[in-house]
């Protein structure tokens, strides 16, 4: 026989070869891999999936804001009516007690300035009678006569006349 290996030893050898190499990559390195590859793949899933859940909670809870953000909105809006609905009413109360208390200080006015007349009579009054009582002690001490007197009284009389009741 033949020193040389046939080429069918050859080709037999080497597939077998090839594939004691295949069934030994596939046990040692390929599954391995496609493991790791597929727990790789499991975690980018998981990871893209609490992404979608995540990116759902923040549409919710912007929806929640955005429905919150109306309703303050639209509360300070009615605060605000109310407050000036109140201010309005506040404004109308101090001007009506304004204006009472402006008509109260007229009515005392017109009180103080009729009293101070009043006064001012009484104080002319005084004096003419002071007057008068002077002008009797005058014509007591000169011993009038009477035509003297009569002047005196006269004048007396047209002084008590022009005195306003």
């Amino acid at each position: 026989m033949n020193d040389h290996p046939s080429a069918l030893n050859i080709v037999l050898t080497q597939t077998i070869g090839f594939l004691l190499y295949i069934f030994v990559l596939s046990k040692v390195a390929v599954k391995p891999v496609l493991g790791l590859l597929d727990e790789r793949k499991a975690t980018i899933g998981k990871a893209f999936n609490d992404i979608d859940h995540q990116k759902a909670e923040l549409a919710q809870v912007k929806s929640d804001y955005e429905a919150r953000l109306t309703r303050l909105t639209s509360e300070a809006a009615a605060r605000e009516a109310a407050a000036q609905t109140e201010g309005e009413r506040i404004a109308a109360e101090l001007k009506a007690d304004a204006e009472e208390r402006y008509a109260e200080l007229i009515l005392k006015a017109r009180t103080d300035v009729q009293r101070e007349i009043a006064k001012a009579r009484i104080s002319f009054r005084d004096a003419i009678a002071q007057s008068a009582t002077a002008t009797a002690e005058e014509i007591i001490r000169r011993r009038m006569d009477t035509q003297l007197q009569h002047a005196l009284i006269d004048r007396y009389i047209e002084d008590l006349s022009s005195v306003p009741a």
